[in-house]
Parts: C-alpha cells; structure tokens; sequence
C-alpha cells in the first residue's frame, strides 16, 4: 500500500510539472519507468559494515547517474519500513534494454538487492528541476 502511495505521489508531482502541456491542443506522451530495489536473498541489515558499504557505493553511483543519464529523472531512498531501499524514475523508450541493465547491475546479480520495476505512460518532458544548495 505504500509503494501504491508512493508511486501516486510521485506520479502527481510529475504531472503537475506538465499541467501547461496539458492545456495546449496536442499533448505528447512518453513511456516513464519507476524501479524499486528491494530486498534481495542475500540482502544484510544496515548494522552490517559491508552492507552499509553497498549502500554508499549505490548512493554515489545513483549521484553520477543523475549527473551523466539523461534517462534517469530522479532517485532516493526509500524510507517508509517496506522492502524497498531504493526508488529511481526513469524516461525510455527502450523497456527491454533498461530491465537488461537493472538484471545484470552487480548488487542485483550478487542477490543483495531485487529490482522491481514497472512503466507508465504521462505527458512527455517531465523532468524535476535541481534545487539550488545555500
């Protein structure tokens, strides 16, 4: 039920951002993808100093994705006390391709994390802006 919320807020803060396409006459689509990574079989407890190492390590590579993947709309750690550690947002065209690279990500293959994702249709250019640091 939270992932449900989750993705309805997320989904409702996307659309928001496109609201002036929506009252133009021609609205274009495009194909989004949120992932959760879940627990895996060989997932560890955050007590665990290699576990926590894992965690940092995927902290700094979801940094350079967003960075260098235009793809790649937003991610973040997932808070709420269900299986998911992390959730990431991503605009393609090529679903296939994308599950290929979540199936064969190291801390997937190794069993620490399992990668659910699911796709969605919404109007075309969502994007989350940077929020400027003080």
């Amino acid at each position: 039920m939270k992932r449900l919320l989750i993705i309805a807020f997320l989904a409702t803060m996307l659309l928001s951002q496109a609201m002036p396409a929506l009252a133009q006459d021609k609205v274009e689509f495009a194909s989004y993808f949120i992932v959760y990574a879940v627990k895996g079989p060989n997932w560890k407890p955050q007590t665990d100093v290699d576990a926590m190492d894992i965690r940092l390590e995927i902290i700094e590579n979801l940094k350079t994705l967003l960075q260098e993947n235009n793809d790649l709309i937003i991610a973040g750690l997932v808070n709420d006390g269900s299986d998911a550690e992390f959730v990431m947002i991503f605009q393609t065209e090529d679903e296939m391709g994308l599950r290929d690279k979540l199936k064969n990500a190291k801390n997937v293959k190794n069993g620490f994390f399992k990668a659910e994702g699911h796709s969605f249709h919404a109007p075309a250019g969502l994007k989350l802006e940077t929020i400027p640091r003080k």
